[in-house]
C-alpha cells in the first residue's frame, strides 16, 4: 500500500493515544514527528517544528476514526480514485516537492493521471517536500499565477 496512506493511519493511531493521555499540541507534534513516511524518513525529517505544531493542532481537533476509515474499501461512500480522476473536467496543476523530503508525487504518478484523461501540468520545486506552498511561498504563488493565466 501507499506509504502516505500508512502514515495517515499511523497519525490516527497516535491521535488516539494522545487523546487517551489528555496530551496537548506539543506532545502530539512530537508523536507526528516520529511517524514514518516510508523508508527511514519521518515527518520530523521533512517538517519544521512550526509545521509539526500546526499539523498537531489541526489533528487534535479530529476524530481518530477518520484516519482508519477514509481510505478503506468499506468507507462510506466508497472512494474510487479512477472514477474521481476521470470525472475531472478542468485543467489541473501539481506543485511537486522532492519525494525524499516528503513530496507526494513523482512524474509517473502524474502520467497515470494523464493516462486517465486529465489535463495535467506540473512544476517541480527543488529543496522542499510536501509543503511547497509553505516552504517556497513566493515561487509557488508565481507558479500558481502563471497556471491560472494559462487557463483563463
Amino acid at each position: 500500500g501507499s506509504a502516505f496512506i500508512g502514515a495517515l493511519k499511523n497519525i490516527g493511531a497516535e491521535l488516539g493515544k494522545a487523546l487517551a493521555a489528555d496530551e496537548k499540541g506539543s506532545e502530539m507534534a512530537a508523536r507526528i514527528a516520529g511517524v514514518s513516511l516510508g523508508g527511514d524518513i519521518t515527518f520530523g525529517d521533512v517538517r519544521s517544528d512550526e509545521q509539526l505544531q500546526i499539523m498537531a493542532d489541526g489533528v487534535l481537533q479530529m476524530d481518530p476514526k477518520i484516519f482508519a476509515t477514509f481510505s478503506e474499501d468499506d468507507s462510506v461512500p466508497p472512494f474510487d480514485l479512477d472514477d474521481t480522476i476521470r470525472a475531472i473536467q478542468c485543467p489541473v496543476h501539481f506543485a511537486c516537492g522532492v519525494p525524499e523530503l516528503g513530496g507526494l508525487f513523482v512524474e509517473s504518478d502524474l502520467d497515470d493521471v494523464r493516462d486517465r484523461g486529465c489535463d495535467v501540468t506540473s512544476t517541480n520545486f527543488e529543496g522542499v517536500g510536501h509543503s511547497v506552498h509553505f516552504d517556497a511561498l513566493e515561487p509557488f504563488v508565481e507558479d500558481l499565477a502563471a497556471f491560472l493565466e494559462r487557463v483563463d
